[in-house]
C-alpha cells in the first residue's frame, strides 16, 4: 500500500514505527508537503525535529549545517542567552555584519532549506523578519518580495513549513486570521516596519497615524496615557496590522522620538532639528526601535525630519481624506463633513497629472457652496520627495455642518490652462439606510455635540455605546438581554438611536433581506462591500441610487485585499424583480440594479445599496422616469 493512499491517522502510525528510519521519514514528510490538512501540518513539524537529528548523525558534521547551527549559536551568544526567550525577533535588534552574514549562509544553504531542516528553518525566519525590518517598500504583502537571491529557488509551501517551524523555535506565536494560518503576515510582524515605507509613501495611513499619536504625545507625555491612545486610535490602522504588538511598538517609537523632541526644542531658532541632534548626540538614531539606514540621509531626513517637526496641540485628523460626521444643533442631528487636505500622495495615484508644475484644488459641485474657490495646493513629486505633497490653504478645521452625507465630494485640480477633475479620496457618498457613529467631544453635560460615521449597513463595534441613524418608520428591536436606547430627531426624515448591546433594524414588513443587525461592545467586522465601476459620471441623483458607468465589478475589501463573494453572499434584482444570487464578479448590462450584501449563517444583511449603471459619456435626459437610466 503507497504512502498516498494513507490516511493523517495511519501516517502517524507509520511514523512512531519508523522513528529510527532515515528513509521511512524522507518518505513521509514527502507525502505531508502535498496534504494541507491541520493534523497533517502538525504531524509534519514532528517528522522534521526527527529528520533533522537523524541527518545530522547519518553525515557528521556538515559544513552548511554545522555554519547554520554555529550562526544560531554565536547570535543568541552575543545578547546572553543560550536560547530563545520569546522576544518579537526585531527586539534581537541585528546588527549590519550579522545581516549580511546571514544572506550569504542561505544563499549556500538551498538543499537544506528544501528539506525544511529545523535549524536552517530557525535562520530562514529570522532573516525573513529582518528583511521586512530593513528592505520593504510596501506594506502589501507578497511572497515574491522575499525572492532575493538567498531564497529564489525555495517555492512558497516550503516557505510556509519554514516558517512555522522557525517560529517555534523562537518561541513565537503564528498568527490566524478567521482560522487561516498567516505565515507572511507572522514574518512581516516579526519584523516590524521598514523605515522605507514610511519614507516613500508606501503607506499613506501609517504615515497619519503615527502623526496624530505624536501630537497627542507632544501634549500629553506620560507613557501610559499615550499607549490608551495609540490603541484608542487603532481604527485608523489597516485591520491585519491591528495587532498588539504593533500598535506597541509604533507607541515606543513615539515615545522615543518625544524624548528627542525635547532635546530638539533647545536648538536655536530656524535650525533644522534633525541636524540638531545629529551635531549634539551623533548616536541618537540608534535608540530608535526601527532601523535607520546608515547612509541613506534622505530616507533618515524624511522618516524622522516630519514626525520631529509635529507640533503639540488639538488631536485633529491629519492625512488626504473625507470624515463624515452628525452635528447636534440643539435641537437635531444634521449632517457634517470634514475634509482632510495635509499629507502626501503616492504619484502612482494620479497618473493624469503633469509633474512640471503645482496643482491648485478648487471645490466643485455641493463643496463649493461650504469652501472658498481655493482649499489646497499640491506639491509635485522631486527627486528629493518622491509623492505629491497636499497642504491646505485655507483653514478647513471646522465642521462643514449642512453638507450631506450622500453627497460624493470633488474637487477641480488646475495648473495654467489644464483641468483635471480629482475625486476626493474618502469622498464618496454614502446612501446606507443603516449609518453607525461614535460620539466625540462630550459637552458639560456629558452628551455629545458631534458623532462620527465609522460603518454603513450592518456593524459590530468595540465601543460600548453606538449611535446607529436609520429612516424615520424603521424598527429597532434590541436583542435578547439589550436594553432599549435613547433616540433623538435627525434631519431628512430620520432617526438616531442609541445602541448598547445588539439591536435590529428593519423596515415595517420587510423579510430578513432588509434586517440589519448593529452590536456595541463586540469585535469590529473587518470587511466591506466594495463596487467600483469603470469611470466616473457626471449625473448626481437626489435619492439613494449611484450612478456608475458600466461595466461595473463587486467584490468583498477586507486585510489589503479584495476576494469574491462566497455562495449567498450578494444578491441583486433589478428594480420590481425577486432576488437573485450574484455568481459573476461583474454586471456589464445597463439598468438599476439593487445589491444586497448578506451574512447567510446569521440571516442578517450586513450591506445594502442601489446603482445605476450607465454607458461612458452618459447624460442626464430633460425628462426621465424614476426607473429608467439616463442615456
Amino acid at each position: 500500500m503507497r504512502l498516498s493512499e494513507f490516511s493523517d491517522g495511519r501516517l502517524r502510525e507509520e511514523f512512531e514505527r519508523g522513528r529510527g528510519s532515515l528513509s521511512t521519514l524522507e518518505a513521509i514528510n514527502i507525502e505531508l508537503k502535498g496534504r494541507d490538512s491541520d493534523e497533517a501540518f502538525d504531524l509534519q513539524l514532528e517528522v522534521v525535529s526527527v529528520l533533522a537529528v537523524l541527518r545530522k548523525a547519518s553525515t557528521g558534521t556538515s559544513g552548511p549545517a554545522d555554519a547554520l547551527a554555529r550562526w544560531t549559536s554565536s547570535y543568541l551568544f552575543r545578547r546572553s542567552l543560550q536560547s530563545p526567550d520569546g522576544r518579537a525577533l526585531h527586539r534581537y535588534r541585528m546588527s549590519d555584519g550579522e545581516y549580511d552574514e546571514v544572506r550569504d549562509l542561505l544563499r549556500n544553504s538551498t538543499s537544506r532549506l528544501l528539506q525544511e531542516d529545523g535549524v536552517a528553518a530557525s535562520v530562514f525566519v529570522v532573516f525573513c523578519a529582518e528583511w521586512f525590518r530593513r528592505e520593504a517598500t510596501s506594506l502589501f504583502l507578497r511572497w515574491d518580495q522575499l525572492n532575493s537571491e538567498a531564497l529564489d529557488a525555495i517555492p512558497h509551501g516550503t516557505r510556509r513549513r519554514l516558517a512555522a517551524i522557525g517560529l517555534k523555535f523562537w518561541r513565537r506565536e503564528l498568527l490566524r486570521s478567521d482560522g487561516a494560518r498567516e505565515f507572511l503576515l507572522t514574518l512581516a510582524l516579526e519584523g516590524g516596519i521598514s523605515a522605507h515605507v514610511i519614507a516613500q509613501g508606501g503607506s499613506s495611513w501609517l504615515s497619519d497615524y503615527l502623526r496624530t499619536v505624536m501630537r497627542f504625545a507632544l501634549s500629553d507625555a506620560a507613557a501610559e496615557h499615550v499607549r490608551g491612545y495609540a490603541h484608542d486610535m487603532s481604527w485608523m490602522v489597516r485591520v491585519s496590522f491591528r495587532q498588539e504588538g504593533f500598535i506597541d511598538l509604533r507607541c515606543e517609537r513615539i515615545m522615543k522620538l518625544v524624548e528627542w523632541r525635547r532635546a530638539a526644542d533647545a536648538a536655536p531658532v530656524g535650525i533644522d532639528p534633525v541636524s540638531y541632534l545629529d551635531a549634539q548626540n551623533p548616536d541618537w538614531r540608534n535608540s530608535l526601535p526601527i532601523h535607520v539606514p546608515p547612509d541613506n540621509e534622505k530616507i533618515a531626513r524624511r522618516l524622522l525630519g516630519g514626525l520631529l517637526s509635529e507640533k503639540a496641540g488639538s488631536v485633529v485628523a491629519s492625512g488626504i481624506t473625507v470624515e463624515r460626521y452628525l452635528s447636534y444643533d440643539g435641537q437635531r442631528w444634521v449632517p457634517a463633513a470634514l475634509l482632510n487636505a495635509e499629507g502626501e500622495i503616492p504619484a502612482a495615484k494620479l497618473p493624469g497629472l503633469s509633474t512640471f508644475g503645482r496643482w491648485k484644488a478648487s471645490p466643485s459641485g455641493e463643496l463649493a457652496n461650504f469652501l472658498p474657490s481655493q482649499i489646497a495646493l499640491f506639491e509635485p513629486p522631486t527627486d528629493d520627495e518622491p509623492t505629491w505633497r497636499v497642504r491646505p490653504v485655507t483653514p478647513l478645521g471646522k465642521l462643514l455642518v449642512g453638507l450631506d452625507l450622500d453627497r460624493s465630494i470633488s474637487v477641480n485640480l488646475t495648473c495654467g490652462s489644464e483641468a483635471v477633475p480629482f475625486a476626493w479620496p474618502g469622498g464618496s457618498g454614502s446612501r446606507s439606510p443603516i449609518m453607525s457613529f461614535l460620539p466625540e467631544n462630550a459637552a458639560e453635560d456629558g452628551e455629545p455635540k458631534k458623532l462620527r460615521l465609522v460603518k454603513t449597513g450592518s456593524a459590530s463595534l468595540p465601543s460600548s455605546k453606538v449611535c446607529v441613524l436609520a429612516r424615520a418608520g424603521w424598527m429597532a428591536v434590541p436583542g435578547e438581554g439589550s436594553p432599549t436606547g435613547r433616540q433623538w430627531p435627525a434631519s431628512g426624515k430620520r432617526i438616531v438611536h442609541e445602541v448598547m448591546g445588539t439591536t435590529y433594524f428593519m423596515k415595517p414588513r420587510a423579510g430578513s433581506d432588509e434586517r440589519y443587525r448593529v452590536e456595541a461592545g463586540k469585535n469590529e467586522r473587518q470587511e466591506s462591500l466594495e463596487i467600483s465601476g469603470s469611470g466616473s459620471s457626471s449625473i448626481e441623483t437626489m435619492d439613494d441610487l449611484e450612478i456608475m458607468v458600466g461595466p461595473v465589478s463587486f467584490g468583498i475589501h477586507g486585510a489589503g485585499s479584495i476576494r469574491p463573494a462566497r455562495p449567498e453572499e450578494l444578491r441583486v434584482r433589478k428594480t420590481g424583480e425577486n432576488w437573485g444570487e450574484l455568481t459573476d464578479r461583474r454586471i456589464v448590462t445597463p439598468g438599476v440594479y439593487e445589491i444586497s450584501w448578506r451574512d447567510p449563517v446569521a440571516d442578517i444583511q450586513l450591506e445594502k445599496r442601489k446603482i445605476a449603471i450607465v454607458p461612458a459619456g452618459a447624460r442626464r435626459p430633460q425628462a426621465r422616469d424614476n426607473n429608467d437610466v439616463a442615456s
